[in-house]
């Protein structure tokens, strides 16, 4: 009798067991097919016409800002108010000039976003499944395979 119960207390902890480690087993499949899934869209993006306009465009647009330690920072949603603020120290030769060049900015955005639906979709789903850390993993690795899409040297590697 003390035999049995000694069996099934062994038969059901490596029952526990198995099945914990198949359990897991699925779940880390399932992570690297979405991480996976995550970095191909994130490359698409990358090479996509209207996001790499919106960031050149981005880009250029801030520069013109001129930005000087001890003036505040502009909204980075809103920044016109801060240009209406600060006109004399950018590079804009008027209000207009930087509300236009801002409305290009948000188009490309806008765009951008539109034609890489599925990567910003897919991220939403990804992160509700595994947390924010599986962002910053294929950050990671998408910028180490391919840091010359984010303006850095060949050789540059994240730790």
């Amino acid at each position: 009798m003390k035999l049995q119960k000694t069996l099934l207390i062994i038969v059901t902890f490596l029952t526990t067991t198995i099945a914990t480690a198949q359990e897991i087993a699925v779940r880390d499949s399932i992570y690297l097919r979405d991480l996976d899934k995550l970095k191909e869209l994130h490359l698409q993006q990358l090479n996509c016409y209207y996001y790499k306009e919106y960031r050149q465009q981005f880009q250029k647009f801030y520069e013109k800002l001129n930005i000087k330690d001890g003036v505040g920072r502009p909204d980075p949603i809103d920044p016109i108010s801060w240009v209406k603020e600060n006109l004399a120290i950018t590079d804009f030769f008027s209000l207009d000039e930087a509300d236009f060049e801002w409305g290009i900015v948000r188009k490309l955005q806008s765009t951008s976003m539109e034609r890489n639906r599925e990567y910003h979709d897919f991220m939403a789903r990804v992160v509700l499944r595994h947390g924010a850390a599986i962002l910053k993993e294929e950050f990671r690795l998408t910028m180490n395979e391919y840091p010359e899409k984010f303006g850095l040297p060949k050789d540059f590697k994240m730790d």
